[in-house]
C-alpha cells in the first residue's frame, strides 16, 4: 500500500521535493563509479497509465505521461 501512495503523490506532483530526491537518487547511484563523459547528464521520469474504462468497454491502452526532467548537473539545466 505505501508503494500506491507514494506512486499517487508522484503521479499527481503535490510533492515536488519527492521527485527532486528521487531524480538525485538515481543521478548519485547510477553516476557512482562511472568517469566523466558516461555518467548520466538527465534524466526524465514517466509514469504508465492508463484511464478508467466504463463498464463493458474494452480497457483504454497504456500511455506514458513525463512527471519530472531531472539533470544531474547544472551546466544541462535550462536557463
Amino acid at each position: 500500500m505505501k508503494w500506491e501512495k507514494f506512486k499517487e503523490n508522484a503521479y499527481r506532483g503535490q510533492h515536488p521535493s519527492l521527485l527532486r530526491g528521487w531524480g538525485r537518487y538515481c543521478c548519485r547511484t547510477l553516476n557512482d563509479d562511472r568517469i566523466e563523459g558516461t555518467r548520466l547528464a538527465t534524466l526524465t521520469i514517466t509514469m504508465v497509465v492508463r484511464d478508467l474504462h466504463a463498464p463493458n468497454e474494452p480497457m483504454n491502452p497504456l500511455r506514458q505521461e513525463i512527471i519530472w526532467n531531472h539533470w544531474c548537473y547544472a551546466e544541462y539545466a535550462p536557463n
